[in-house]
């Protein structure tokens, strides 16, 4: 899941033990039973780097071959809408956590466009070089979140327009 700043301008980022170093990438996590999309989100956002997130929207979906015990799993892409900038790292889940600028993702995901047809491993080192982080390659679907959010003017989420009172029907005392 990628989640967006409060103001629109930023992006979390984490990096777990495992990953490569220097590889930052969206917060990830698994859905419990009976456990609701938007559920798992803020649950997620909030063990690994106490964040608390409002909205949620479901982005895409990607088949995960490689899963946990060589299962195949589904990964699902989610943005979210982080309530404040206060974070804390749970170290426990993550080695650490940053926001992003858009213009440092945007540079970021460029690299993997002017690379293209170049090994990984020379990109990734490429990226660390000249921008201190690398993205997941584009197999991963937090490489396409990363993208749409980078190249999307402004908030991800739209301001939402004032609704006006609902009004109740002619006639009648209730809605």
């Amino acid at each position: 899941m990628l989640v967006e700043s409060p103001d629109g301008q930023r992006a979390l980022l984490g990096r777990n033990k495992r990953f490569a170093p220097g590889m930052y990438t969206c917060l990830s996590g698994f859905i419990d039973q009976c456990e609701g999309i938007e559920e798992v989100i803020r649950r997620e956002v909030l063990e690994e780097a106490y964040v608390a997130v409002s909205e949620v929207q479901v982005v895409g979906t990607q088949p995960w071959p490689i899963g946990r015990y060589g299962s195949c799993e589904l990964m699902l892409g989610c943005m979210a809408k982080a309530k404040s900038y206060a974070l804390r790292v749970n170290t426990e889940e993550m080695e650490d956590v940053q926001w992003y600028d858009k213009a440092e993702l945007r540079a970021a995901v460029k690299l993997y466009d002017l690379m293209q047809g170049e090994p990984v491993q020379s990109l990734q080192q490429k990226s660390l070089e000249t921008l201190g982080f690398f993205l997941p390659p584009p197999f991963a679907i937090a490489h396409h979140l990363v993208r749409l959010w980078a190249n999307n003017e402004g908030s991800y989420f739209k301001q939402s327009e004032e609704a006006s009172p609902i009004q109740p029907p002619q006639g009648s005392a209730r809605l």
